[in-house]
């Protein structure tokens, strides 16, 4: 499994957190692009995993010496981030921030009413993914109760 240097959601204390995802998807009617040196998986159904990080899909690299990259939900945020797997914090740094021919950290949010996302990857020389992301968050709310007796 990649490496998460975020913040996880019981971490910064939630009550109320997406507990997973379902019929994720690419959004019918857009274009969509691939590079062929990666593979896109999407997740039908996406659960929290063990480390309260909820992936949603991922671009696996065909070759070792590409990075891979993992469709996130931030609960925080209320989007759809793209983290970088498998470089040094160095390049994860370009990518987060949008630097020396990194992009894509950050998705566009394009229906409001519904959670589609846009996402464009690129790392040096090669874009890798484009494409219109779409999936149904499930909410879970916890509730602290107290009871006494009489």
């Amino acid at each position: 499994m990649g490496r998460w240097r975020g913040v996880s959601f019981i971490s910064i204390g939630f009550k109320r957190r997406a507990a997973r995802c379902d019929k994720v998807h690419i959004e019918p009617g857009y274009n969509y692009h691939c590079d062929q040196e990666y593979k896109l998986k999407l997740y039908k159904t996406a659960k929290i995993r063990p480390n309260n990080l909820l992936i949603v899909g991922e671009l696996k690299p065909r070759k070792r010496s590409l990075p891979g990259f993992w469709f996130r939900w931030d609960e925080r945020a209320n989007a759809l981030d793209v983290d970088i797997q498998g470089v040094p914090d160095s390049t994860m740094d370009l990518f987060e921030r949008g630097k020396g021919g990194y992009l894509g950290h950050h998705t566009n949010k394009i229906i409001s009413d519904k959670r589609i996302y846009e996402a464009d990857i690129r790392i040096p020389q090669t874009h890798v993914f484009h494409g219109f992301l779409g999936f149904h968050p499930f909410r879970e709310v916890t509730i602290n109760t107290k009871m006494g007796l009489a």
